[in-house]
């Protein structure tokens, strides 16, 4: 279903409906994965691109969570959010995605706080690095916002500054040390269904360096970050170089 039409969402839940009462079973959990990103700067591209990433990244998690949660209610379910570690570390050219993720794993804070009272447990599952379709959309969407970019603001930045960005993108994709064993995301949403005492969190990554990031994050002063982004990118805009000179 498309998590952004309400007449999707409710197709399904009727369907749901009427299996569990043809069949005599009840629902156990939601487990909310839909997912997309827009890449580029934030003055770059369309804003509908924006609105949809929240569309679906935010609202429709919450459509389809306010939908079932009678449903959940009854049998003191699951209700197990994807996030991504995005929400908790922003990266460039991500501030769409990045800040959606933020956002649902706030919306799943208090979700878990109120739905305690019912016996429902919420979990949030905030991977990291793995290639899926998102991974993969991340170059043509860079592309597609760079099109859709109005020309006063393309030539703030220069075709070379675009250039030298996509060359570095596609450079670092190379060397990217992404995962495809999305096993481990599948076990921890299991876990999150099916454990007597699921995790708040799940931050499942692939390679255990990436397992500290959750731990030691909170202390990173934010000026620390902010070098090591700027010493990943030293690509200047046009604008910049010609006040430069």
């Amino acid at each position: 279903m498309d998590v952004t039409i309400d007449e999707d969402i409710d197709r399904c839940h009727e369907f749901v409906v009427a299996d569990l009462q043809t069949s005599g079973r009840v629902l156990w959990s939601v487990v909310n994965n839909a997912g997309v990103l827009t890449y580029g700067h934030l003055e770059w591209g369309e804003f509908d691109d924006f609105v949809k990433v929240y569309d679906v990244n935010v609202f429709g998690v919450v459509r389809v969570t306010r939908k079932f949660i009678p449903l959940i209610r009854e049998t003191k379910g699951r209700i197990v959010i994807v996030a991504s570690m995005g929400g908790r570390l922003a990266s460039d050219n991500l501030s769409a995605y990045c800040s959606s993720k933020a956002a649902i794993i706030s919306v799943a804070t208090v979700l878990r706080r109120e739905m305690a009272k019912f016996g429902v447990r919420v979990s949030t599952i905030e991977p990291a690095f793995f290639k899926t379709g998102v991974y993969y959309a991340v170059v043509p969407s860079f592309e597609h916002n760079w099109v859709n970019t109005l020309d006063p603001i393309r030539q703030v930045y220069g075709d070379q500054y675009f250039a030298d960005q996509l060359a570095a993108l596609k450079r670092r994709r190379r060397l990217s040390f992404g995962s495809k064993n999305l096993g481990t995301v599948v076990d921890a949403m299991v876990d999150a269904v099916r454990s007597r005492s699921p995790n708040r969190t799940y931050s499942p990554v692939n390679l255990w360096p990436l397992k500290v990031v959750p731990l030691v994050l909170p202390y990173i002063p934010q000026w620390v970050l902010d070098l090591g982004f700027r010493e990943l990118d030293s690509t200047k805009p046009a604008f910049v170089s010609q006040k430069a000179k």
